[in-house]
């Protein structure tokens, strides 16, 4: 079953809406739990479907392809295309403050600017996606609660980590598709060395104090994706041991 969400300025300022069909008002609902940019479930590689994860399309663009390799690597390439790839989170790993992983790119898009929504091509990014805790009011906890039916994540705050992007080495900003709930940090710069793997390892619980002046509700999903839309140009990179680590 796929729902399709609606963009940003009806998600900002959307009103309540009488006498629609269930299935119509589940995905208006849904438009509140996600993203703007969030479109709709996609096939998988079944190796990895069955290790809990499952993919976002955006509407009107190609789907990244991810894979488990033989290696045990999710390797995840783009063509002129983007999408996520997510899964939810264990109850040991939501009582995480640490999160680990390796990656390399092997194929790099040109260099582009995180900040610019359209002009933010990446070769890899990791993200990791908190509920809002926050008073939601009665349509967007209803749309919370259709949410969970469905099995469709639910986003409040998010942090992403790059590899790829203009600036220097640790640069924050706003994440331009998720502003103000977003924060995005540049990791690895564009022009950091192809074909060679860099160990990361984020103190995210920090960076979401820092970005948002308060402590971490526990994450709910970590999400990875590759992004070569804009550029129209290949993307292609590993990941690998991404662990969540209590300290």
């Amino acid at each position: 079953m796929v729902f399709h969400y609606a963009q940003k300025e009806t998600m900002k300022h959307g009103c309540a809406t009488f006498g629609l069909p269930a299935l119509v008002l589940a995905g208006w609902l849904a438009a509140f739990v996600l993203p703007a940019d969030a479109a709709e479930t996609h096939a998988l590689d079944p190796a990895l479907a069955a290790l809990g994860w499952a993919e976002l399309a955006i509407p009107g663009k190609t789907p990244a392809i991810y894979r488990l390799t033989g290696d045990g690597d999710l390797e995840a390439r783009s063509k002129a295309g983007v999408s996520i790839l997510y899964r939810a989170l264990t109850p040991k790993e939501r009582n995480g403050r640490v999160l680990t992983w390796r990656w390399r790119v092997d194929e790099a898009v040109p260099a582009t600017d995180p900040a610019e929504a359209g002009k933010d091509d990446r070769d890899l990014a990791v993200h990791i996606w908190f509920p809002d805790d926050e008073d939601v009011g009665f349509w967007k906890g209803l749309g919370r609660a259709v949410a969970n039916l469905l099995g469709i994540p639910r986003v409040g705050k998010a942090l992403t980590y790059a590899f790829g992007g203009t600036g220097e080495r640790h640069r924050r900003l706003a994440n331009p598709h998720h502003d103000p709930g977003g924060v995005l940090v540049l990791l690895r710069p564009t022009g950091t060395e192809i074909g060679k793997w860099f160990r990361e390892q984020i103190d995210f619980a920090a960076d979401f104090e820092q970005a948002f002046g308060k402590a971490p509700p526990k994450p709910m999903y970590v999400a990875v994706s590759t992004d070569s839309d804009d550029t129209g140009t290949r993307a292609v990179g590993r990941i690998a041991e991404l662990m969540f680590h209590e300290k």
